[in-house]
């Protein structure tokens, strides 16, 4: 993904924590303005590798929607969130599928899995 700073990881984390619920949310943008000083040249492709390192690593429960980031107040937002993860992957999954059978028809071959 991409080099992790330990230091912007633990701001995010504190961060985040203050952004409970969807009410409180926070966009990439206003992060990237709140850290710019102590972090010259963050940007949002930054973040979201934090953020993804937060989630996957660390496990912490870590909402995101177009309001932005945030922590759920509570177990309906949790759920929501997961369910809209499983509906991305859905939508993933069937344009995969019609990207191999474009690329046959395209190429008259299967693609092979890169």
């Amino acid at each position: 993904m991409g080099e992790i700073n330990t230091t912007l990881l633990e701001k995010l984390k504190v961060g985040l924590a203050n952004h409970k619920g969807k009410q409180n949310a926070i966009t990439s943008k206003e992060i990237v303005e709140k850290l710019k000083p102590a972090f010259p040249g963050i940007n949002g492709a930054t973040i979201r590798v934090h953020v993804h390192h937060l989630r996957t690593v660390e496990k912490i429960f870590i909402c995101a929607d177009s309001s932005g980031y945030y922590t759920p107040a509570n177990e309906i937002e949790a759920k929501h969130q997961l369910a809209s993860i499983r509906s991305r992957i859905k939508e993933l999954r069937e344009v995969d599928i019609a990207q191999k059978e474009a690329y046959q028809k395209t190429f008259g071959q299967y693609a092979i899995d890169f």
